[in-house]
């Protein structure tokens, strides 16, 4: 589901219909509660799995370019370069994987 299909839907499950039986509105509101926090929650999990893809990738590169990673890694991808420690955090957060 895409963010412009969320907010879509919330227009139209948040549209107040009539003006003078508000109670009725506050009623509704509670009964769609459930699935917008549904939602959420599906979309907090999301979150969380892409960030601990993110640490992983993150501490490969960080491997990768620090001359730590196993001799296999650049045979496929080579890096002949010696990074200094002070130099890492801009190679890793430059590279087209992490960004």
């Amino acid at each position: 589901m895409t963010l412009d299909q969320l907010q879509n839907e919330a227009k139209e499950d948040l549209t107040i219909l009539d003006q003078e039986r508000l109670d009725q509105e506050s009623f509704k509101n509670q009964n769609i509660k459930p699935k917008w926090l549904e939602y959420r929650s599906h979309y907090d999990q999301l979150l969380i799995m892409r960030k601990a893809d993110h640490q992983r990738m993150y501490r490969a590169k960080w491997e990768y370019y620090g001359g730590k990673a196993e001799a296999k890694v650049y045979v496929a991808k080579p890096f002949d370069l010696k990074v200094l420690k002070t130099d890492l955090q801009m190679y890793i957060n430059s590279d087209d994987e992490i960004l």
